[in-house]
């Protein structure tokens, strides 16, 4: 047995098969996620962050 956290858009196909279910339907886990980056400045950190931080606006459920 065991269980995990993944995105919706990551099990969405295996919960619509059948092959993933969920334990307790309609119970959601919303977990806050954060990004943390080093405190020295960097433009490719910089850039790095935008992209994720977009990337993950566009994909994930807001809080």
């Amino acid at each position: 047995m065991g269980w995990g956290l993944h995105p919706q858009a990551l099990i969405q196909p295996h919960l619509d098969t059948g092959a993933l279910v969920e334990l307790l339907p309609e119970t959601p886990l919303d977990v806050a996620l954060h990004w943390h980056t080093a405190r020295a400045a960097s433009s490719l950190l910089d850039g790095l962050s935008g992209a994720v931080l977009a990337a993950a606006r566009a994909a994930l459920l807001p809080p």
